[in-house]
């Protein structure tokens, strides 16, 4: 009996943890975004942060993830097009921010991670916009994500702050 009370205990300690780790989502005041979040803001290295876009057939997020990293993540409405390396245009409100080539995969999912880079420029730069659109093109894919800033809540300035850079 005290065997299958340790067992029992165990067992809810580790559904307790799990549980922990779910995503909290929170609905944003700009239409079809939203914020995921893990752990606790005020301890940014157990703290993740997204702000999640999804309409119009595909899905974005931009975020921090334990302080430390800032990830870029892209699901295109169409498969992207082409053999190896693709090449992506990201722009915002008509300027280019960046141009980066993305290795074609089965999950038509193009992700990275970074500490500084890229990545920092891309959220940089939709924080400076305030609003607008952000566009990915490539491979035969255009995808528009509008973003307000100012209606959501500023995620960006969250996501770069839970990083350390404001």
């Amino acid at each position: 009996m005290k065997r299958f009370l340790v067992l029992a205990a165990m067992a809810a300690a580790i559904t307790g943890v799990a549980a922990a780790e779910e995503w909290r989502v929170t609905p944003l005041g700009a239409e079809g975004w939203s914020l995921r979040e893990k752990g606790q803001e005020s301890e940014p290295s157990s703290y993740t942060v997204q702000a999640v876009y999804a309409g119009e057939g595909t899905e974005f997020s931009i975020g921090c993830t334990y302080g430390y990293g800032l990830d870029i993540s892209w699901k295109p409405s169409a498969t992207l097009q082409g053999s190896g390396f693709v090449p992506v245009n990201y722009t915002i409100n008509g300027e280019l921010i960046l141009s980066r080539q993305h290795v074609i995969n089965d999950r038509n999912d193009y992700s990275w991670a970074e500490r500084e880079g890229e990545a920092l420029d891309l959220i940089d730069w939709m924080f400076v916009f305030e609003s607008g659109s952000l566009v990915m093109s490539g491979g035969g894919v255009t995808d528009t994500v509008p973003f307000d800033e100012e209606a959501a809540g500023w995620p960006t300035e969250l996501i770069l702050a839970s990083c350390g850079y404001l």
